[in-house]
């Protein structure tokens, strides 16, 4: 079992090479592994001595050496890359590097080389790469790159050259990359790149090119990428890139091109990526770009372009990005990408469009992004997404003429992951505007005129990530509103008219960090709001109208937290203004509201019929103090009562006159009375005695 170990751990040791301290006095602070010498970030002032002449690897990059003796390397015949990266160089004498005929890579980025000597180059048979970076060299003489027949790649951006001399690269036919941005060319020869038949990258980038000759590129028929963006380039020869085949990446963006020539980009059916952004062109021919069969991008954005030709994009079949920002298009043709199947982002921004044809981007079943911002469109399409089933962004943000949005506008949309709707002029959302978009994690509403929410909007988002409200009139949330947001990091309901927020708003939302609050009516809050609420990180009430002691509550929770610094805002109180999280809850007196005690009622005031009774309560159970509320509501009431009827005993009414029995002579008169003065009633007593009598009546002699 040991020997076994001991093989195991002697293979291990023979398989790889550790980095140990190199041997000799100035050499020693370096590191060693093989052939490969580490003296990077040392702080070497100078080349240290002694390094081993088997050196294939030797890295002197981010130190403090200055000067390079001529004979620095001299030893080094087997030195094979060689990194002075970030030192403070100043000059390259002639034939420092004459000995190291087997150097592959050469790195000098990043010193002070103001001049390059003829010869410093001298012998660098074997060079592939060369990085000159960032460095301050202002001529390059003629024959400076002779030797270099192997060169594959030069690097000089960011230097101050102004000038190419014709020939300068005349040996150099393996040279693939040329990096020459950031510098002050103002020409090109035409013959400069003339030998340079195996480039493929060529980069100029910021200069100051206001030409380019006839024919520069003529012989650059393997070049697939040129950058000359942030030039002075106002016109462009129609033959300028006719034999380049190959080309398959061309900016011509921050320039001052008014037009484009006809048959410019003729034949370039490798060309993938166009960019014109930034330029003074303000019109685009609908044949432009119709050989560009490969076409993938193109950028057309601030140019004074204010149509665009039906048709213009029939031809781009691959076309997946299309950037027209900061125009002045007006208005967009509704088959304008009709034949773009693989469109994946379409950039409108920033125009003045102030409708969008509803088919606009019916075919476009991979559209992912869509920008409409800062435009002047007042209304929008309810199918104008309808057939984009794989849409992630849509901006329309910032287009004040917009009130409202159909219910249906998103509802195919269930991939969409991001809403930017700010900005502009909606004063309600439907409630089912979201419900079909179950992976929205950003959604954008500020700046608009919503005064209310529905109740239900965000329940299908359970995804949703932060929701940004703010700069409404919104006065109320609804409760529940964010029941079904448990991934909710970010609320901001800033600059609103709230007063008051539902108990519960934020109970599912365990995972948030941030509210912002500021800009409201709020006088209190309380500590239910926040209390289901773990990983709060910030909490902003600024600029409300905060009393400190009505949000005891609220002080006690703050006061349980782990670091109170993540509350933000003030509170007043006996004449002062506090920072929540500073006031001191000691100096507050508890107020006591007042309490009605239990009510006392009186009998009824008769003993039968009708009658009243009385019932009284007292505001003291407690009594208010300390600025409580006294008690809201009456201290008395009265209400009629009724204990039955009561008993009445009968009385005699009047006797009737009397009734005789004869109109003349004598007869019996006859007399009535009635018990109903009062008749008897609640069980009282009849009358007592006969109710009729009778008597003889005469009423004289009956004539004969």
């Amino acid at each position: 079992m040991k020997l076994t170990v001991i093989v195991i751990v002697i293979v291990g040791l023979l398989e790889h090479t550790y980095a140990v301290p190199c041997i000799g006095l100035q050499i020693s602070t370096c590191d060693c592994t093989g052939t490969k010498v580490d003296c990077s970030s040392k702080s070497l002032t100078a080349i240290p001595h002694g390094v081993p002449i088997n050196t294939t690897n030797l890295n002197l990059g981010n130190n403090r050496i200055s000067i390079i003796p001529a004979n620095a390397f001299e030893d080094l015949v087997l030195l094979e890359s060689l990194n002075l990266y970030r030192n403070t160089i100043s000059s390259l004498q002639d034939g420092v590097f004459s000995k190291n005929i087997n150097l592959r890579t050469v790195d000098l980025a990043s010193n002070k080389i103001s001049t390059i000597a003829a010869k410093t180059f001298e012998n660098l048979v074997s060079l592939e790469s060369l990085n000159l970076e960032n460095n301050r060299i202002s001529i390059i003489p003629a024959n400076a790159f002779e030797d270099l027949v192997l060169l594959e790649s030069l690097n000089l951006y960011r230097n101050t050259i102004s000038s190419l001399q014709d020939g300068v690269f005349s040996k150099n036919i393996n040279l693939r990359t040329v990096d020459l941005a950031s510098n002050k060319i103002s020409t090109i020869a035409a013959k400069t790149f003339e030998n340079l038949v195996s480039l493929e990258s060529l980069n100029l980038y910021r200069n100051t090119i206001s030409s380019l000759p006839d024919g520069v590129f003529s012989k650059n028929t393997n070049l697939r990428t040129v950058d000359l963006r942030d030039n002075e380039i106002s016109t462009i020869a129609v033959n300028t890139f006719e034999e380049l085949v190959s080309l398959e990446s061309l900016k011509l963006n921050d320039n001052t091109l008014s037009s484009l020539p006809d048959g410019l980009f003729s034949n370039k059916i490798n060309l993938r990526t166009v960019d014109l952004s930034n330029n003074d062109i303000p019109t685009i021919a609908v044949n432009a770009f119709e050989d560009l069969v490969s076409l993938e991008s193109l950028k057309l954005n601030g140019n004074t372009i204010s149509s665009l030709p039906d048709g213009l994009f029939s031809n781009n079949i691959n076309l997946n990005t299309v950037e027209l920002r900061s125009n002045t298009i007006s208005s967009i043709p509704g088959g304008l990408f009709s034949q773009n199947i693989n469109l994946r982002a379409v950039e409108l921004s920033r125009n003045t469009i102030s409708s969008i044809p509803g088919g606009l981007f019916s075919k476009n079943i991979n559209l992912r992004r869509v920008y409409l911002d800062k435009n002047t469109i007042s209304s929008v399409p309810e199918e104008l997404f309808s057939k984009n089933i794989n849409l992630e962004k849509v901006y329309i943000r910032n287009n004040q003429l917009l009130t409202s949005l159909p219910m249906n506008l998103f509802s195919s949309n269930k991939n969409i992951t991001q809403l930017d709707l700010e900005d502009n002029s909606l004063t309600s959302v439907p409630a089912q505007l979201f419900s079909s978009n179950i992976n929205l994690i950003e959604l954008d509403l500020n700046g608009n005129n919503i005064s209310s929410l529905p109740p239900g909007l965000l329940l299908s988002n359970i995804k949703l990530d932060g929701i940004d409200l703010s700069e409404n009139y919104l006065r109320s949330v609804p409760e529940g509103f964010f029941s079904a947001n448990i991934n909710l990091d970010e609320v901001k309901l800033f600059e609103n008219k709230l007063s008051i927020l539902p108990p519960g708003l934020f109970s599912s939302s365990i995972k948030l960090e941030t509210i912002e609050l500021r800009d409201n009516a709020f006088t209190t809050v309380s500590a239910n709001i926040f209390r289901p609420i773990t990983n709060l990180r910030s909490l902003d009430l600024n600029t409300n109208q905060l009393v400190c002691c009505s949000m005891m509550d609220f002080f006690k929770w703050a006061a349980l937290q782990p670091n109170k610094n993540f509350i933000n805002g003030n509170c007043k109180d006996f004449g002062t203004v506090t920072k929540i999280r500073e006031f001191d809850l000691s100096n507050c007196t508890i107020p006591v509201d007042g309490q009605w005690s239990s009510w006392t009622t009186t009998s009824c005031s008769m003993t039968c019929g009708n009658g009243m009774t009385y019932r009284n309560r007292t505001c003291n159970n407690p009594s208010p103090s300390d600025g409580g509320k006294i008690c809201q509501g009456v201290d008395n009431e009265s209400s009629v009562c009724n204990l039955g009827d009561c008993r009445v005993d009968g009385h005699w009414g009047l006797w009737s006159s009397v009734r005789c029995s004869v109109t003349c002579g004598n007869g019996i008169g006859r007399r009535t009375r009635r018990c109903d003065n009062p008749a008897p009633s609640g069980g009282g007593k009849g009358c007592v005695g006969c109710n009729k009598k009778r008597k003889i009546c005469s009423l004289g002699k009956c004539p004969n």
